[in-house]
């Protein structure tokens, strides 16, 4: 059920029903509401979903993976980047998204090719270890 799902997503962030309708800009009501089952489909729901930083295909299905749960330091950083953005225009905004964007595909470049590294290194010390065996 959607409303579970919004519940799931916001109290893993550490929010109230205020503080979450504070940042969609709607009314704690309507956010219990959706909660409780009696809105079946927010109007927002695309602005909810990224606020919860969910898929709205999560939030109304269920079926794609739920992001995994914040450390404190990483809801702190999120709350504080959600805070600053409020600062910037339109146009700004969306460059800042682009700018996190890549960021984002960089990181996954650079834990590709540590998991590979990691990996050869661990081959090649099983390989000398093994070799060091047979001339034992």
């Amino acid at each position: 059920m959607l409303g579970k799902r919004v519940e799931s997503a916001r109290t893993s962030l550490g929010w109230k029903q205020h503080e979450l309708a504070e940042k969609i800009g709607v009314s704690q009501q309507a956010i219990q509401k959706i909660e409780d089952g009696r809105t079946k489909m927010p109007r927002d729901i695309n602005k909810l979903a990224k606020v919860l930083d969910v898929s709205v295909e999560w939030l109304i299905t269920g079926n794609s993976p739920q992001p995994a749960t914040k450390t404190p330091e990483d809801k702190k950083i999120i709350e504080l980047a959600v805070n600053l953005m409020s600062f910037l225009t339109a146009e700004q905004q969306k460059d800042a998204f682009d700018f996190i964007e890549r960021l984002k595909i960089q990181n996954e470049k650079v834990f590709e090719e540590l998991g590979a590294k990691m990996m050869t290194k661990k081959r090649n010390e099983q390989l000398y270890i093994n070799n060091n065996r047979a001339h034992a």
